[in-house]
């Protein structure tokens, strides 16, 4: 008897210490996540349909988009976002903001430079003026704003 007893005690003390483990793990995770979360800073509300800025599209970098020209909405392409450049300048006011963005296109090549509506599977959509950059290696199109904010 006394064999027992002391078995279920142990698995009971063993049983306790997983508990008091896991609690502290999940404890200083959550402190964690809460320290990442302050110290990050928030996300853009990533909307195509309002507003546009540089930090909309830096946070949709890789992101691949459909694009669909308005001359011949039978074209629809793939493309994903390569690039955002911002224009840094001393002689720039400090209320404009001047960026490009680059998309890199997933088969087809872009025939004409127009404008195309632009969409997104999260962020929505808006019309862009893209220009074609077509070169020997790759295929992409090009979007330049220049914002007074």
């Amino acid at each position: 008897m006394k064999d027992d007893s002391f078995s279920q005690g142990m698995e009971r003390r063993d049983f306790l210490r997983l508990l008091l483990n896991a609690a502290a793990i999940g404890y200083a995770g959550q402190s964690t996540a809460s320290a990442q979360a302050f110290l990050l800073p928030a996300r853009p509300n990533l909307s195509l349909n309002g507003v546009l800025n540089s930090e909309i599209f830096q946070a949709l970098l890789g992101e691949t988009f459909t694009l669909v020209s308005l001359a011949e909405p039978v074209n629809e392409y793939k493309a994903q976002l390569k690039t955002v450049t911002e224009a840094n300048s001393i002689y720039m006011c400090p209320k404009i903001n001047q960026f490009s963005l680059v998309f890199q296109m997933d088969g087809k090549p872009m025939l004409t430079s127009g404008n195309y509506v632009v969409q997104h599977a999260t962020a929505g959509t808006t019309q862009l003026y893209l220009q074609t950059t077509n070169d020997k290696n790759s295929s992409s199109c090009r979007a330049d704003f220049n914002l007074l904010i």
